[in-house]
Order: C-alpha cells, then structure tokens, then sequence
C-alpha cells in the first residue's frame, strides 16, 4: 500500500506546515524548492529541504549573492517602513501636544486673515485721501506712518499676523 502525499494548494500553506514565513518559502522558491503553483508536495519539499541541510546549504555563488541582497533590500524596506511608523508617532505626540495644528484649522484662520487685510488694503487709499487733504508733505508722511502703525498693532492682535516687510 503506497503512502498518501500531502499536496497543498499555496505556498501560505507550505509556510505553515513547515512552521516558517511566507518570506522563507518565496526565498526556498528562489533556491528551487519543489513544486508549481496551485501544487505543493510537501513531502517532496521535506525531502528537498533534508538534502539542502545534508550538504550544508550549499548552492551557487551567483544564487548565492541573489539570495542575500534580496534579504538586504527586505531589511532595507523594513527599516524604512519603521522609520515611516516612528514618523507618524512623532506627528501624532506633536500634534497631541498641541504643537501642530490640523491643515483646515490653518487654512481657516489663514483666510480669515487674508480677508481682513484685503479689505485693510482696500480701504486704506480712500481713507489716507481724506486724512492727507490739505496737509503738508512731513505732516503727510507722519500720518501715513501713523496710519500703518496701527495697522501693525492691529495685525499683532489677531493672532500674530504683522506687516513687517
């Protein structure tokens, strides 16, 4: 009586009956682990994997070196991907802290701000007009340095804004 195969249909599945990552079955692929795709001996990659270790693991140098740079450029991804996290967790604290502010708030104040000085700047020509009527050139200058001091003052007072070229 032969003995039943234990064929499985994903290399998801030859990664947990061997009790290893998806990753170290891809790597086993590259090193000619047996088997097709939708077909999974896993008598015939237990056998493929007792003869690797019997002779020590040996395989060509140039798969050699393919295997260790695809593992260098796994831990290089990771790396970045953790790194990418801490990132985040650094945002989200400052944020927390209240050292940042959320985009809509800023671009809410930051209008806010632009309309006020807009109309600011539209009023200003027909406003200076009627303080500068009559006036002498050095009076003239004293009330429009007057006139955008405080508008600096008045700028300062809604939340920092100034005009200070």
């Amino acid at each position: 009586m032969s003995k039943r195969r234990r064929i499985v249909g994903t290399q998801r599945e030859v990664a947990k009956s061997f009790r290893v990552s998806g990753e170290t079955v891809r790597d086993w692929r590259k090193l000619g682990m047996p088997g097709r795709k939708g077909r999974w001996d896993l008598d015939e990659i237990a056998a493929w994997r007792d003869a690797r270790r019997e002779a020590g693991s040996s395989m060509p140098a140039g798969l050699a070196h393919q295997y260790r740079q695809a593992k260098l450029a796994r831990e290089i991804n990771a790396a970045k991907r953790e790194a990418a996290r801490a990132e985040r967790e650094q945002i989200e604290l400052r944020r927390l802290k209240g050292d940042l502010i959320e985009r809509a708030v800023h671009e809410r104040e930051l209008l806010a701000r632009t309309r006020w000085f807009v109309g600011v700047m539209e009023r200003a020509p027909s406003e200076l007009a009627i303080r500068l009527m009559g006036r002498k050139p050095a009076e003239a200058k004293r009330i429009v340095q007057a006139y955008f001091d405080d508008l600096r003052r008045q700028a300062a007072e809604r939340g920092g804004m100034t005009l200070d070229a």
